[in-house]
């Protein structure tokens, strides 16, 4: 087996969210860490807040806030009023403290039926009920969307920031929990528990507020809280405390991937603890147990969620090795075949199913079995044990002349090929005639990796044979370099044209059969070569070349990109660069007829006056030859209705093209893209509206721009073309600063139009 470097320990990857509640005593000085300061310092922003309605606004519920049930207008309150109005009103009511302060001034009551609660209430519009204040607590990532709410507990007790832990007795509560009553209508977060007492802040009609409770008083036979005559026995962790909690234990190791989904070696009970070196707990992990590894610390110990029989699951700690060796040296493999995983060395029980092409770590090794962490398309890791045989040695890389990957299609245009997995069995399916292919790899043992079209519309990788696209794989290759236009065809019948070889291009005869010769080339200005058919006779005779051959300028035909709006006619310059002279040419566009409405063509200044279009053709045809370099023409369209924004390709191809010696003459074309967008003409500065900032954003850029390398330091949005020409330049400052002068605000609309054909 080739393998790749060795790594001191394993991947690195997020923390993970299923860690469980470790167990304190009610005198146990719990270390506080940054996490908990700061949902501290959210909780007393909020309880303090203090705004000033407007207009008189009814309490919730008609709860009673200094003695009467409303927030009088002009007094100002101390904390974010309660309501638990969200759908009846059609907009987000429950909001965050940032979102509060800016609604707080313009707060205003309802009387409404309240489907939360199944009755008719009346209330502030804005403000937080129990949920969203616990969700700010924890800093907002139990919120949903842009504009953050939580209609209940539910909803925190479910999200992955978070780990929930039922029954959990006052003793066992921490700083930096939060608690909810068994019924799950209500949700407080605990700031502070001693011996005597527990504080907790929480939004509560008719206020978000502060409240300390006698533990004595408030702790019932089973030894819960109660709390407003329901029991509290619910915690909600956000998994940032959970984290503190543990970096104070050891140090965790900043490269182990995580999770780890495992089962332990042994097949005996496991023994898990309270705490390193701690008590031995009740609940013990079995040889069936998929347990969760979240921790692993450098003392040898990790943290592990293992599942119950009564459901649920218990958390803990073990000495790594119950699963692994964590000091081993592990070493990264990638497998070149899907391999069955089990849960043990004996290979009884599979598990899983590493993927064609994972990465896997190699924890250890006996003479026929790994041990390996490897990777879950879910997110995280699972440990197990593979069969050594059952991994394919890498195949040693035999590169042609170092030039991969390249794309080929299929040597004989009258067969399709059997096509396989990595581990040499039948793939379902085959590789046909027409299939341009992209050969990734090509083994010594005369075997390739190649990806190919597939019928359902998607890219396979697949193995095969080498001969299958390569004439003669094994013959001595000799380069030679293009002086003149060659064609380039997919089979050794001269085919299916599929590229045009340019003077001056390097390129590989492979082999000659009949009258045909297989070609290897590079693509111009791409990463990858492509392979194809020539005539023999097109092979260049180099005995006579001359020492320092002049490179021949390439012939062009080309459209440069454009941007436009969804709604507006546009024109696409056809232009001619090195032109050596025409008398007859013929070029074809194509494009989405269901995008674009093509409205005519017209004549540019570089061609003969006998021009002729059609929808998706072009042609010149003069008694002289047209020698000038150029616009060749101008093709006008339209963006059809309903056209969606996006990138849309405007193809060109070559057809054929004479001088007036009746010499073949060829041009490289290359079509554009037009990206049609929704442009606010004016907008220079692209913020959606047209002001003043757009003229000075403008007058910005035009000062500071280069002509001759059209740059500015000062960033402009297509909007900035006021005129809508196409061009950047003075008239735009112009014609906006008209647009400004003639501008009604009352109306909203100016004499003067911005755009293109006003």
């Amino acid at each position: 087996m080739r393998r790749k470097k060795v790594i001191s320990l394993l991947l690195v990857i997020v923390f993970v969210v299923l860690i469980i509640l470790p167990v304190y005593s009610v005198n146990q000085s719990t270390n506080i860490g940054t996490s908990y300061s700061t949902m501290l310092s959210r909780a007393e922003a909020i309880v303090n807040y203090e705004w000033t309605p407007s207009t008189r606004i009814n309490t919730w519920n008609k709860n009673l806030y200094n003695g009467k049930t409303y927030f009088e207008a002009g007094e100002t309150v101390k904390g974010i009023p309660y309501t638990l109005f969200t759908w009846e009103l059609g907009f987000d009511s429950l909001l965050s403290l940032e979102q509060y302060s800016e609604k707080a001034s313009s707060n205003y009551s309802i009387e409404k039926y309240c489907n939360s609660v199944s009755a008719n209430r009346v209330g502030p519009a804005y403000g937080n009920c129990c949920a969203t204040f616990v969700s700010e607590v924890f800093g907002g990532n139990f919120m949903n969307g842009s504009n953050p709410r939580y209609d209940g507990v539910g909803a925190i007790e479910r999200s992955s920031y978070s780990t929930v832990y039922k029954n959990v007795k006052a003793e066992s509560v921490q700083p930096g929990d939060a608690l909810s009553c068994t019924s799950g209508a209500h949700i407080v977060w605990v700031a502070d528990i001693t011996e005597s007492n527990i504080t907790l802040y929480e939004s509560t009609p008719p206020i978000s507020t502060k409240t300390v409770l006698n533990l004595a008083e408030n702790v019932d036979s089973n030894g819960y809280l109660v709390y407003d005559g329901n029991t509290y026995n619910i915690v909600t962790k956000s998994n940032e405390i959970i984290r503190d909690d543990l970096n104070t234990l050891s140090n965790v190791l900043s490269d182990t991937p995580l999770p780890i989904k495992a089962y332990t070696v042994s097949t005996e009970k496991t023994i898990v603890y309270d705490s390193v070196n701690g008590n031995a707990k009740t609940n013990k992990i079995y040889s069936t147990d998929l347990c969760f590894i979240d921790a692993i610390f450098d003392n040898g110990w990790c943290h592990v969620n293992f599942p119950l029989d009564s459901g649920g699951l218990e958390h803990g700690y073990v000495e790594t090795s119950v699963f692994f060796n964590s000091s081993s040296q592990l070493e990264t493999v990638k497998s070149n075949a899907a391999v069955t995983v089990y849960s043990r060395e004996d290979l009884t029980d599979a598990i899983g199913t590493t993927g064609i092409s994972d990465e896997f770590n190699v924890v250890q090794e006996t003479s026929d079995k790994l041990q390996i962490i490897y990777p879950l398309l879910a997110g995280g890791y699972k440990l197990g044990w593979i069969n050594k045989d059952e991994i394919n040695n890498e195949k040693e890389l035999h590169t042609l002349n170092s030039m991969c990957p390249f794309k080929s299609y299929p040597c004989n245009s009258a067969e399709k090929f059997i096509c396989y997995n990595s581990d040499l069995t039948t793939s379902p399916g085959n590789i046909y005639s027409t299939d341009y292919c992209t050969i990734e790899q090509i083994y010594a043992d005369g075997w390739c990796r190649v990806v190919c079209p597939w019928s359902d519309g998607n890219d396979k990788v697949v193995y095969t044979q080498i001969s299958n696209f390569v004439y003669e794989p094994e013959a001595e290759r000799e380069s030679f370099t293009a002086i003149d236009y060659i064609n380039l065809y997919s089979t050794k019948y001269l085919e299916n044209q599929i590229y045009r070889i340019y003077p001056d291009d390097l390129c590989y005869s492979m082999g000659t059969v009949d009258s045909a010769t297989q070609v290897f080339m590079p693509m111009t200005n791409e990463d990858y070569y492509v392979l194809g058919w020539i005539n023999s006779s097109e092979i260049p005779d180099t005995s006579e070349e001359p020492d320092n051959p002049v490179p021949t300028p390439v012939s062009k035909i080309y459209i440069e990109d454009i941007t436009i709006n969804s709604d507006e006619e546009f024109s696409l310059n056809l232009n001619i660069e090195n032109n050596p002279g025409f008398c007859y040419l013929k070029i074809r566009f194509d494009y989405n007829k269901d995008i674009f409405e093509f409205l005519g063509a017209e004549n540019g200044d570089a061609s003969s006056e006998s021009f002729s279009f059609s929808d998706g053709a072009l042609l010149w045809d003069s008694d002289n030859n047209a020698e000038i370099d150029g616009l060749l023409a101008k093709l006008k369209f339209k963006v059809k209705e309903n056209a969606e924004t996006g990138d849309y390709p405007i193809n060109l191809s070559f057809v054929e093209c004479f001088d007036y010696n009746e010499n073949d003459v060829t041009f490289n074309v290359s079509g554009c893209t037009v990206k049609i967008q929704d442009i606010i003409y004016g907008d220079a500065n692209g913020d959606g509206e047209v002001n003043g900032k757009d003229l000075v954003r403008l007058r910005k850029h035009l000062l500071t721009v280069d002509e001759t390398t059209g740059v500015s330091d000062v960033e402009i949005s297509f909007g900035a073309d006021a005129t809508g020409d196409g061009v950047v330049n003075g008239k735009d400052l112009v014609r906006l600063r008209k647009y400004l002068l003639n501008y009604n605000e009352t109306t909203g609309e100016s004499s003067v139009v911005l755009g293109p054909n006003n």
